[in-house]
């Protein structure tokens, strides 16, 4: 199968070109620098220079010829700061230029396409009390998803792949999930709120991706996922491998974290900060088990997962030990000490009177 990939560099999109690679398909990607791309790829990869941000000049549309399937792995998420009003931002992101680029898809003859897309635009349906939409980040999730599918037709098949936490490392990338192993470095103990997510090793999720391609032939959107974890199972998993053996952790009451978070709100507001999430709403979206059966989307697209101890493992070696984080370490790790010593001491004194 001749496969175009767009966002084959990124995180996700680097494991999905392997995969597709080790199954023998011929792989184009569309990059702004292809000579930084044969970097990564060598010469197994056909280079299409390209921006998406001009995905509407003439002539883009020559860079589907050929091809059958495209899967696009670009878009903003919710990490990123937006550049004028959130929503305009994020829409423009990841509805108008997708929907573009899978309309010059169809028009060019492609058969398939998938969008990488997020478990919150599942979650948007299933749980309406969690007025997901004030985020907008997920609306433009949630919109992205409706207009992707509504430009299917019988020979063209999209799929919105809603994708979970993702754990692992991709060479070249910073890991996703930095600062949560530098905080499990440092915090004595560590703090965790109620709740939890379904997470998901990058390897198998590009896996799941590609066997979409060859088992799904009707538009839909696919929650991938591999376990259900609680963020305390999360936290205690990591530390495990942080700090070789697991920290206290204090659960954290959701009405304390709820006045955090909107103290939160009012100082990003104060500063004239704006994000993808709403940090009004944000401790719903936090506290609320993002859960869902993984059973049947397993095998349905014959995947296995549970290869999330060395996703965690591969996630904290992408994230070293930094000197300034040992030193703190060290010295919270002093202060404890002497205070359990200064309350040793003093019990003793107490029971001798």
């Amino acid at each position: 199968m001749r496969v175009l990939v767009i966002g084959g560099t990124g995180f996700i999109g680097y494991h999905i070109v392997r995969e597709l690679l080790a199954r023998g398909d011929e792989v184009s990607l569309l990059t702004r620098n292809p000579a930084r791309a044969r970097d990564v790829f060598g010469e197994d990869v056909h280079y299409r220079a390209g921006d998406l941000a001009h995905c509407h000049d003439a002539g883009f549309a020559e860079l589907f010829e050929g091809i059958d399937a495209l899967i696009y792995a670009a878009g903003a998420d919710e990490r990123q700061t937006p550049v004028g009003e959130p929503y305009a931002f994020f829409y423009q992101e990841n509805v108008t230029t997708c929907t573009h680029i899978l309309e010059l898809a169809r028009q060019a003859g492609v058969r398939h396409a998938l969008v990488l897309g997020s478990i919150f635009s599942h979650f948007s349906e299933t749980r309406a009390d969690l007025q997901l939409h004030h985020h907008p980040y997920i609306r433009s999730r949630v919109e992205q998803k409706s207009q992707a599918l509504a430009l299917a037709d019988p020979t063209f098949t999209v799929n919105i792949i809603e994708i979970p936490f993702v754990f692992g490392h991709t060479p070249g990338h910073p890991t996703l999930w930095k600062n949560l192993v530098h905080y499990i470095r440092v915090a004595a103990p560590m703090v965790a709120p109620e709740g939890g997510a379904n997470v998901i090793s990058v390897q198998t999720l590009a896996r799941a991706v590609v066997n979409a391609l060859q088992y799904i032939d009707s538009s839909r959107a696919i929650a991938v996922g591999d376990c259900n974890m609680t963020w305390v199972e999360m936290m205690t998993a990591l530390s495990k491998i942080v700090n070789k053996k697991p920290k206290k952790i204090t659960m954290l009451q959701s009405s304390i974290l709820a006045d955090l978070t909107r103290m939160g709100a009012f100082f990003q507001e104060l500063a004239g900060f704006q994000s993808g999430l709403d940090h009004h709403k944000i401790s719903g979206l936090i506290t609320f088990e993002a859960f869902f059966d993984t059973s049947q989307v397993k095998k349905e697209l014959h995947y296995q997962g549970g290869d999330l101890e060395q996703a965690f493992i591969d996630t904290v070696k992408a994230c070293p030990d930094n000197p300034l984080v040992n030193n703190l370490q060290k010295y919270i790790d002093w202060i404890s000490d002497q205070a359990h010593n200064t309350a040793r001491t003093l019990n003793k004194i107490n029971r001798k009177k």
